[in-house]
């Protein structure tokens, strides 16, 4: 191929989209078992008949809009590929369904009476832990486009049997509603990714700067942050009342190297700055020196679906493609 196929799988938009096999609770009674709609693979809008609460809350998710996602779009629409949309269109792909529908309820619940079509982690890491396309001319297939579930493999929330459902599909209702959320949270989520990690930070002046240390470790999360698509960074940064941000980007970086063949240079990743899980490395810790100047220091912490440069090539606003971890103030003595 002419171009990198980077898949940035919405889908994902997290960090671990589970791909569970949980019992659903019917909204409305059936007479047969028969009857049910899931043992024919039939399309999501069908299940919504007995299922509408977890259907409205998948309808919501970027499971559902896949396919539709903007950033994906802005990838795929150059060189459209099965490597891609079998992901992100993945009941489509599987069983010929709208691929608008994106990952819907036959994606994860297998159409026969007898188990889920994946189960857990390893069902997750179907789309959400790949090498590059064996066809791939720019980078190397030897390397992991995601490398979610191995990233999740090496953290304490694995030790402890913690998995992507737990944190990303969390059981809610009562009694026999009981069920897991199928709204799916992710890197778009501000509150889940504020859980995922832990910031401090403390600063001093020093001649006419404010030496600022700031240190971002791993908290309730299960894998790096953040995890999965390739251009998804975390913007860490401070600055001043009217002052402009020193900033820091972590996230992983490429160079042309020697291919893993032996023969001619791919991009491989030769540096990765994200937070590691807990349990599978160091917090990250920055020092920023930022001009002095009267009032507070003020300091952030987001994570970009893509970098500010790239939002803009691709015509997206960069306030739309980030959330916010963690931000604070520091008065300073003079």
């Amino acid at each position: 191929m002419g171009r990198a196929l980077i898949c940035t799988a919405a889908l994902l938009t997290v960090s671990l989209c589970a791909v569970w096999a949980t019992t659903l609770t019917r909204t409305t009674p059936r007479s047969s078992a028969a009857e049910c709609s899931r043992w024919r693979a039939a399309p999501a809008h069908e299940c919504a008949g007995c299922h509408a609460k977890i259907y409205a809350e998948w309808r919501s998710s970027l499971h559902a809009l896949a396919f539709d996602d903007p950033i994906f779009r802005a990838e795929y629409e150059p060189a459209p590929s099965r490597f891609c949309s079998n992901c992100h269109a993945d009941a489509e792909a599987l069983f010929g369904h709208d691929a608008h529908d994106g990952v819907s309820c036959s994606s994860c619940h297998r159409p026969d009476d007898t188990a889920p079509r994946q189960v857990g982690v390893e069902g997750c890491g179907r789309c959400h832990q790949f090498h590059y396309a064996p066809d791939e001319t720019i980078y190397d297939p030897a390397d992991a486009l995601q490398d979610t579930v191995h990233e999740w493999r090496r953290s304490d929330a694995a030790r402890m049997g913690v998995t992507c459902v737990d944190c990303h599909m969390p059981l809610v209702g009562d009694g026999a509603g009981r069920h897991h959320n199928h709204r799916v949270a992710g890197a778009a989520d501000e509150w889940l990714v504020a859980q995922a990690l832990d910031v401090s930070t403390s600063a001093h002046r020093q001649g006419e700067r404010i030496e600022v240390t700031m240190r971002v470790e791993a908290a309730d999360v299960g894998h790096r942050v953040p995890t999965g698509d390739v251009f998804r960074r975390l913007r860490v940064a401070a600055w001043t009342d009217g002052g402009d941000p020193v900033e820091r980007w972590l996230g992983r970086e490429f160079a042309a190297v020697t291919a893993s063949t032996g023969e001619g240079f791919r991009l491989r990743p030769v540096l990765d700055s994200r937070v590691p899980a807990p349990g599978d490395g160091e917090a990250v810790e920055l020092r920023l020196s930022v001009p002095d100047a009267e009032g507070p220091l003020h300091w952030s912490v987001e994570l970009h679906r893509m970098p500010v440069a790239t939002a803009s090539q691709r015509n997206f606003d960069p306030e739309t493609v980030k959330v916010t971890a963690a931000y604070g103030s520091i008065e300073l003595e003079r």
